[in-house]
């Protein structure tokens, strides 16, 4: 694998942050060279300044983060390395800075806890890495990043430690207020907001610290609103009932719209039955009004926020909630949408990725839930009409099938992910995470079936189907990997028509062809029962998508070949070593049909994780040389890969 000290792909060095564009969104690595302690905003948000330098030393840049809770602000010091994502460049006061968004993450490495480059190796198959801190958690620095900071250390370590010795403890660590005992004379003390030279006076009439450096944490009881209360650019605190619920997209989020019977002026205003039945279907002439304001329950005016739910919250929504349900939402996110009306949305805590802010209440037991409750009667009652019903039978039928799926899928993943210690590759990744974890073995069981003349069942040659599998790669083909790409079918056929006359101008076109062998990540059980293997197909398509690389001539270009043995070990461990060793180039074309399927050819040497993996079943037709007898349908069943990417 080659280790290398270039500045990963996707990342600009601090110099040319600085000339970007404004508004331009970047990724920097620097060291920090100045850090100011964190303070709060007029707007009650945390916030923190530091600076960092990199090959350039002669170009420092300023960098400022602003977050909700100050826990998810970067805890940077004096020579720490600091690797910044989708930070935006901007102008402030005729200086260059980078301003963090909600879309930046940032890694921080510990000069000390950072390895030195002769331990590279260790870390390139994903099971080693090198210990950071990230905000958020869930965004962690690839296996380039690490290495790269083992290098960046090492060049840089000598002046991150003369920098380190020349500030004093005090400029390292956050500032605090120190509170003078009762009768002692006050101390000197340089404090944020006190200006130079004051002191802290004593007794009666001691000066506290200042509100900004004593912000205090919200209750439950500070967040909770009601939505006649509620303001853009605030998280809240609702005991709402729900009111409608709609999947969006491909299912990755929905739509929930709540109500606590309060009303708020810049909330859409549904029309009751008496308002469209005077203005005429309310101007929709040809029946053209989406049926979810059309068929709106109530109740009427302005009293429903939308609020768009993403997972780990999405998956207890669809699992137990309904139509009508008094729900309990927390850290809601309140803005202003595109058409100047006010809507909401849920997202994953950064700090806690998997904690879920929704819980089903009993109302009357809740003095939020019971106002809630009062406020609805007072509602229907000033309306002379009972409550809507809230769910039809055929409703009930479609909730509970959605939850019993979702409880199949759950179990399912987790059965998936027993496997030893649990862990999965972090660094690769598939689409598709709200589908369910399938064993290939099932995938290979699944034959349709297709009624013959002569009136008996008989198997479909293959299924057209789609499937996501926890896998581990157990081999590999062509057994070179100079040999995974090959001049394309389309520049072989133009050099073969092309005539004496024409000058071949452009250079020859390749195309990603390989295979991979693989296996459950969990063995069935019964030590007896074999564990089932498939070879995929990785296309030239797929193998872009996986490696994020371009197809060449590897026998020529032996920078890409180390790109991607680095991808390889990252996806197979130490495969390639093993197959190295084991010189196992007797085996020829032959080798895809007749490799032995024991799963412990590698006697037991074979170290890799398993990692989540899209699967999709096709059909190939075959030549007439090819069908194993004049019965047969003629196609071949095959499986590939498609949407799986190596970070």
């Amino acid at each position: 694998m080659s280790l290398s000290d270039r500045l990963p792909d996707g990342y600009m060095p601090l110099s040319e942050a600085a000339a970007a564009l404004p508004k331009a969104h970047v990724n920097v690595i620097g060291f920090v060279t100045d850090v100011l302690a964190p303070t709060v905003t007029h707007k009650n948000e945390w916030t923190t300044t530091f600076s960092l330098c990199d090959d350039d030393t002669s170009v420092s840049i300023q960098i400022r983060f602003f977050r909700i809770l100050q826990a998810d602000l970067p805890e940077v010091q004096l020579g720490d390395i600091v690797i910044l994502k989708d930070i935006v460049k901007t102008e402030f006061r005729q200086a260059t800075v980078l301003l963090s968004s909600w879309g930046t993450s940032s890694m921080v490495f510990k000069p000390a806890m950072v390895p030195d480059p002769g331990s590279a190796v260790g870390y390139t198959g994903g099971k080693n890495t090198v210990a950071c801190t990230c905000r958020p958690p869930s965004k962690l620095p690839t296996i380039q990043d690490q290495i790269y900071v083992m290098f960046f250390k090492k060049k840089h370590g000598g002046a991150v430690k003369e920098l380190v010795a020349q500030q004093s403890p005090v400029q390292q660590r956050r500032p605090s207020i120190p509170i003078a005992k009762p009768g002692t004379s006050p101390v000197a003390t340089k404090v944020s907001g006190v200006p130079s030279g004051s002191t802290i006076p004593t007794g009666p009439k001691a000066l506290t610290a200042p509100k900004l450096l004593q912000p205090q944490k919200a209750s439950y009881h500070d967040k909770f609103s009601l939505i006649e209360n509620v303001r853009p650019n605030t998280f809240n605190n609702l005991v709402v009932e729900v009111v409608k619920i709609f999947a969006r997209g491909f299912g990755d989020y929905a739509e929930v719209y709540v109500t606590d019977f309060t009303t708020h002026n810049n909330l859409y205003d549904y029309p009751a039955p008496e308002e469209q039945a005077e203005h005429g279907r309310d101007g929709d002439v040809y029946g053209y009004t989406t049926s979810e304001h059309k068929d709106w329950p109530g109740p009427f005016g302005q009293r429903t926020i939308c609020v768009e739910v993403r997972q780990p919250h999405l998956h207890y929504i669809q699992s137990s909630v309904k139509v009508g349900d008094c729900i309990e939402m927390k850290n809601v996110r309140v803005k202003m949408g595109h058409q100047g009306r006010l809507e909401a949305n849920l997202f994953p805590d950064q700090r806690y990725p998997e904690r879920i802010y929704v819980n089903k209440i009993f109302a009357p037991k809740s003095k939020q839930g019971e106002d809630l409750l009062e406020r609805k009667s007072a509602y229907w009652s000033q309306r002379g009409q009972p409550p809507p019903k809230q769910e039809s039978n055929k409703q009930k039928k479609k909730r509970k099938k959605a939850a019993e799926a979702a409880r199949t899928a759950e179990a399912a993943e987790e059965k998936a992910r027993d496997v030893e210690g649990g862990a999965v590759n972090k660094y690769v990744r598939c689409a598709h995470k709200d589908v369910p974890l399938s064993m290939l073995s099932t995938m290979l069981s699944k034959r349709g079936k297709w009624k013959a003349p002569t009136g008996s069942d008989e198997d479909l040659p293959f299924v057209n189907h789609r499937r996501r599998c926890q896998l581990k790669v157990v081999d590999f083909y062509p057994l070179d990997l100079a040999d995974f790409a090959s001049p394309s079918s389309q520049a072989i056929h133009a050099s073969r028509t092309q005539s004496d006359d024409e000058m071949d101008i452009d250079p020859p076109e390749w195309e990603w062809h390989f295979f991979l062998l693989v296996q459950d990540a969990v063995r069935p059980a019964g030590s007896n029962v074999p564990i089932e293997q498939m070879w995929l197909h990785v296309s030239n398509d797929a193998a872009q998508y996986l490696l994020n690389l371009d197809a060449c001539d590897l026998r020529q270009d032996s920078q890409a070949l180390n790109q991607l043995c680095q991808k390889i070990d990252i996806l197979c461990g130490n495969l390639r070593e093993l197959k190295t060793d084991q010189n196992a180039a007797a085996a020829a074309a032959d080798a895809l049909l007749d490799l032995p399927v024991d799963e412990d050819r590698w006697s037991g040497k074979l170290s890799n994780i398993p990692f989540d993996c899209c699967i999709e079943e096709y059909g190939q037709p075959l030549d007439d040389d090819d069908r194993w007898s004049p019965d047969d349908p003629g196609w071949i069943r095959l499986f590939a890969m498609f949407e799986t990417t190596i970070l």
